[in-house]
């Protein structure tokens, strides 16, 4: 199986302009999520966990998010192209 390469042309200009956009989209909903969950970190903090290991569980949380849908978001594109 051979693959295109996206050397010059209008395809490396779509694929230029739309990682940094799915970057800044990405890190958009990892702060919203935070944001979202101040009272729940509001009680781990009362409980009597450090800032440290709060911010270690919503960062963690954020990597596993982003791998799994790396992973799916993979297979998916896997499936298609083995489809072509």
């Amino acid at each position: 199986m051979k693959t295109k390469s996206l050397g010059k042309g209008p395809e490396r200009n779509v694929r230029e302009r739309s990682e940094p956009t799915v970057l800044l989209i990405s890190a958009n909903s990892m702060a919203m999520t935070v944001r979202e969950r101040l009272g729940e970190v509001a009680v781990i903090r009362t409980l009597g966990f450090s800032r440290l290991q709060v911010a270690m569980l919503l960062f963690g949380e954020c990597a596993l998010i982003g791998v799994l849908g790396g992973l799916l978001g993979a297979g998916i594109a896997l499936g298609c192209s083995a489809r072509a």
